[in-house]
Parts: structure tokens; C-alpha cells; sequence
């Protein structure tokens, strides 16, 4: 059980301290919406501007302290985590975690949370087998028949292939699970479509497989180690975080960086998660590039460990994957050929920065939620056998990359 130290009061200060906290908490909370909508109101002429940017540029003025962001559930931004911290230090409550807030209110909840739950889900991920990843099949994705924007639906099945054709150009690889002729030479000598604004335009990266892991240490390669952990200082989530503060700090991007868990089920992952980057996408107009990334795995008891053949002296990096859906499968996805050439276009990039830091693209006949936004791929950052320092030292080339390509 968790130890806390402290004052020891009596029921009557306990209930007089009771009463002053939630007074205050109404006055704040009146002041705030008082004040936030005296703004409102004012903001609510300008036609050019939507609801939900009114909100903001109403708060943000009223408390300058303030930087209000509409991102959904479990969103994280370097900047507006400083603020978030604050309860979390005080409090012991994390917005991006419901049972925190669950165990502040109700403290029978902790003995269980401490010593029941945590050792539940461990277990949990010890006796679950990771599948294979897999590149081809639409099943879990949408529905059985789901209609473009025509009102009909495109059933051609014949384009997806099951042994992939590996397409080789200036030493950029992909893996073409179509039967599209794909030519990357053109690709790559295409300007992007992307409609990237550095003054306006917000990154977006999310997680799919949230609770995808790394290994803490080398050493843990030969063991049974699961592949899947909530700890996020050692899943994909922890990367995720990396790669947003580089491209913050370093690259002054507006990035989004939704950690909601997705894979408690795994077979419902992409219709979770595509949830989620639809309402950030209906919150938010200003998104132009959306990153899911995951780690790779082979399945099973085997553990994937993918580095540079030849890496450079004292740096290892996990090697990187993108893979990119399309139509094939039948569903309707405008975008896939210019997600592809984003994905050409970084994989070159990086193959500049890095040699050999890069797997070939997977060109895949499932769409993987990339249809909702153009501007969108999978990114593969190692696989479940590298470590989460091999997997975050990649984080800044992919971000050096994105910088390049896109501004």
C-alpha cells in the first residue's frame, strides 16, 4: 500500500477544510466562466472564425496563463503539460489517467488499484501472444460494405496480393502488397500536396497499439519478456514523446500527441483509435500530418531486433518502418498515393541522414485509418526486440527528416 505522511486532523477541520476547498473551487470556476464569456460573446461576430477557435482565442485572452487546447482525451502537448503537472503534483491527479482521479475521491480504491489492478493487467500482458503484424486484410478496419462519398462502394478485391513484390529504386525499398504499379522514381520527383503551413499547420501523432513495448535493457532480448506493457516510460507512447520534443523544441512544430490507449482489445485497435483521430480531426482543421506510431513484432515467442547493419560508432538506433494503405481492398481512400510519396520522400530523406536506418515501405491493401486525413502513415519505430533507447535515439532522425521534407 502507497505510504503518505502528513497532518493529522480532526472530522471538524477535515469538514471545515472540505467546505473552504469546494467554495473556492465554485468561485474560480464562476470568475472563469464570467469572465472567458464576457470574451465569448464578444468573439462570436467575427464570421471567419469557427466555434471552437472563438473558445480558445476567448480563454486564452481572458487568462493569458492559460494555453487552451481542443484535443480530446489524452492528448499531451510539451507546453501545456507544464500546467497539467500542477495537479498532478499537488493532487496526485493525472487528467490522462481516469483512475488517478478515481483513487483521489475515493481512497478504499487505492489498496486495490496498488495491489490488485496493476498485477492484473501484468499478468494479462504475460499470457496474451502478440499476433503477427499484418499488411493486408481490411476486416478489422471497417465495415462489410461502407460507401464512398458517390453513395457506392468499390468492391476490388483483385488488387490486394498476398506475396509482396519488393521495388528497389536509388536504394529506396518497398514491399508493394498491390497489384498498383508503383513508380517511385516519379514519386520522388513529385511535389508533396501536403498543405503544410509552419505559422498555422499542427502535427498529430497517436498510437494505435498504445501499449506496443520495448525492452528495458539488452539483456532481456533471450527472456520471456511480454511484448505489450501500460508503462508508458517503456512503450511507444514514451517515443511518441520523444519525437514530439524534438519537433517542438528543436523544430518549433505544433504538435499534438494523443496518448489514449487504444488495444485493450486488440482486434478492435483501428476502429478505437480511428474514434479518436476523427474528433481531433473535427476539433482541429489546422492538423496536416498525423503519425501512428507502433514498433513492429514477428509474433509469438520471438523477439524482433532491427538496427543499421552498419551502425555508426556509438549510435544505435532502432531502424525505422513506414507503411502506407490504399484502396485496394475495395474502400474508398483518395490519399493513398500521396501518403506514399511522403513515405518515399522521408525513407530517401533519412536514407541521406542515416544510411541504412530505414525497412522497406510496406505498400499495403488496408487503409489503417490513413483515409481520414491526407498527410497520413504508419510509422514502425524497432521492433519488440530493441531497446526503448534504440527506439527513442530514432526519434530524432525521423524528426531531422520531417523538418527537411516538409518546411
Amino acid at each position: 500500500m502507497r505510504k503518505r505522511t502528513g497532518i493529522i486532523l480532526d472530522n471538524d477541520n477535515l469538514n471545515k477544510l472540505g467546505a473552504i476547498k469546494q467554495l473556492s473551487m465554485f468561485i474560480i470556476i464562476i470568475l472563469a466562466l464570467g469572465y472567458g464569456g464576457r470574451w465569448f460573446f464578444f468573439y462570436s461576430s467575427a464570421g471567419d472564425k469557427s466555434r471552437i477557435e472563438r473558445f480558445k482565442t476567448s480563454v486564452n485572452f481572458s487568462f493569458p496563463v492559460i494555453e487552451t487546447v481542443y484535443q480530446g482525451d489524452g492528448d499531451r502537448k510539451s507546453l501545456l503539460n507544464r500546467i497539467i503537472s500542477i495537479p498532478e503534483t499537488f493532487f496526485g491527479i493525472n487528467f490522462s489517467s481516469p483512475i488517478s482521479l478515481l483513487n483521489n475521491n475515493f481512497k478504499f480504491l487505492i489498496p486495490y488499484y496498488d495491489n490488485g489492478f496493476l498485477s492484473y493487467l501484468d499478468n494479462r500482458n504475460k499470457n496474451s501472444i502478440e499476433p503477427q503484424k499484418q499488411y493486408i486484410t481490411d476486416d478489422m478496419l471497417v465495415k462489410s460494405q461502407e460507401k464512398d462519398d458517390t453513395g457506392t462502394t468499390d468492391n476490388n478485391k483483385s488488387m490486394v496480393k498476398t506475396t509482396p513484390d519488393r521495388i528497389n529504386f536509388n536504394k529506396i525499398l518497398l514491399d508493394n502488397h498491390t497489384n498498383y504499379k508503383i513508380e517511385i522514381e516519379a514519386l520522388l520527383n513529385e511535389p508533396l500536396k501536403i498543405q503544410y503551413d509552419a505559422k498555422k499547420s499542427k502535427l498529430v501523432i497517436y498510437h494505435t497499439h498504445t501499449t506496443e513495448g520495448y525492452l528495458k535493457t539488452l539483456s532481456e532480448l533471450n527472456q520471456n519478456v511480454p511484448g505489450r506493457t501500460s508503462n508508458t516510460n517503456f512503450n511507444v507512447v514514451r517515443v511518441g514523446d520523444e519525437i514530439t520534443s524534438i519537433l517542438e523544441k528543436k523544430y518549433s512544430f505544433d504538435v499534438i500527441h494523443n496518448t489514449t490507449v487504444h488495444d485493450y482489445d486488440y482486434n478492435k485497435s483501428y476502429t478505437m483509435a480511428g474514434n479518436t483521430l476523427s474528433s481531433i480531426l473535427k476539433g482541429d482543421p489546422s492538423v496536416a500530418l498525423v503519425l501512428d506510431v507502433h514498433r513492429d513484432a514477428l509474433g509469438g515467442d520471438q523477439k524482433l531486433r532491427t538496427i543499421p547493419k552498419n551502425p555508426l560508432q556509438g549510435d544505435v538506433p532502432a531502424q525505422i518502418m513506414f507503411v502506407v494503405g490504399t484502396d485496394a481492398s475495395g474502400y474508398s481512400h483518395p490519399y493513398w498515393r500521396e501518403n506514399l510519396k511522403l513515405a518515399v520522400k522521408l525513407q530517401n530523406r533519412l536514407n541521406e541522414i542515416y544510411p541504412g536506418i530505414t525497412k522497406p515501405i510496406i505498400l499495403s491493401g488496408s487503409r489503417y485509418n490513413q483515409h481520414l486525413l491526407k498527410g497520413s502513415i504508419i510509422v514502425e519505430m524497432g521492433g519488440d526486440g530493441n531497446t526503448i533507447a534504440e527506439a527513442t535515439l530514432s526519434s530524432k532522425y525521423l524528426a531531422q527528416a520531417i523538418e527537411d521534407i516538409l518546411k
